[in-house]
Formats: C-alpha cells, structure tokens, sequence
C-alpha cells in the first residue's frame, strides 16, 4: 500500500516535473512567438509605414500632376476664354463689316439700278439716233439721187436752151437775110418805077 502510494508520489513529481519543463518550453515557444509577432508586426509596422510612405509619395506625385494639370486646364481655360472674347469681338466686327456692306451692297444695287435704267434709256436714245441717222442717211441719198436727177434736167435745159438758141439765131439770120433780100428787091423797084415815070413825062 504504502509502496503503491510511493509510486504515485514518484509519478506525480515526474508528472509535475514535466509539466514544469512543457510549461517552461511552452513559455519558452510563447515567448520565442512573442518576439517573432512583435518583430513581425515591427516589420508590417515599418514596412506598412513604408508602404504608406510610398504610397504617400505616389499620392503627393499624383497630386502635383493633378495639380499641374489642373493648372495646365486653367490656363487652357483661360486661353479660350481669351479666344472665344477674341472670337466674340471678331464676331462682332465681322458682324459689323457684314452690316457695312450690305448697306454698301444695296446702295451698289440701287445705283446698279440706276446706271442700268439710264444705259437702257441711253441705249434707247442710241437706237433712236441711229435710226435718225439712217432716214437722214436714207433722206440724204434721196436728195443726191434728186440733185443728180436736178443736174441731168439742168444739163438737159441748158442744151436744150443752147439748141433754141441756136435756132433763134439761125431764124434771125434768115430773116435778116430775107429782109435785106425784100429791101433790095423794093429799092429796085422803086427806081424803075421812077425810071419809068419820067419817061412818060
């Protein structure tokens, strides 16, 4: 009995002394675990503050280009803004230009009209003119055609004048020839009629 419970006393030391020595190793491993969570959470710490310092960097970099280009679409902004006012005052001038030469383009017109009413009147006036001038033309070679006719009656009369003349002249010959003849013949007789009263005396 006694030995029996001597056994039990030795086994439960053994016992205990095993569990001191798994509970010193297991204190050992939970404190080789501690170190290596706390170094791992010391590395995931540093390189998650590395991680978000590089992720900060590439955030700040994105930021400045974000930056920039929001400055570039600024002054892109603000060079069409630049353009469309030009383009507006353009806009206007054009406007403006337009309205000045449609009021020049219906004065063109209206004085269009006008030199075109006066070329139809004058074109009018020509065709008359050269119809007067044809009749004048026409009324011309009727009066040489009348001159000539005029000059060849003239001729015509003076011949025929010439030729009456002519005969007068050959008439009165005759008769003063025939006067002369009738004179002498008269004078002759006279004489011897006188011749022949003196001898019956």
């Amino acid at each position: 009995m006694l030995k029996k419970t001597s056994m039990i006393n030795v086994s439960d030391d053994s016992a205990t002394i095993q569990l001191k020595q798994q509970l010193i190793h297991v204190k050992s491993e939970l404190t080789r675990y501690q170190q290596i969570v706390k170094k791992y959470k010391e590395n995931y710490h540093y390189g998650l503050i590395d991680a978000l310092e590089t992720k900060n960097e590439e955030l700040q970099d994105e930021v400045e280009k974000q930056a920039e280009e929001l400055k570039k679409q600024r002054v892109d902004a603000e060079l069409k803004s630049m353009a469309l006012l030009k383009l507006k005052r353009d806009y206007k001038e054009n406007q403006a230009e337009k309205d000045r030469l449609a009021i020049n383009i219906d004065s063109l017109n209206i004085r269009n009209n006008e030199l075109s009413t006066e070329l139809t009147r004058e074109k009018a006036e020509k065709e008359a003119l050269i119809q007067k001038q044809k009749e004048l033309e026409l009324e011309l070679v009727v009066a040489i055609e009348l001159m000539e006719g005029a000059e060849n009656s003239k001729l015509q009369l003076e011949e025929k004048i010439i030729e009456m003349q002519n005969r007068v002249a050959k008439v009165e010959k005759r008769s003063t020839e025939n006067a002369q003849k009738d004179n002498h013949s008269w004078f002759f007789q006279n004489l011897q009629s006188q011749k022949k009263s003196e001898e019956d005396k």
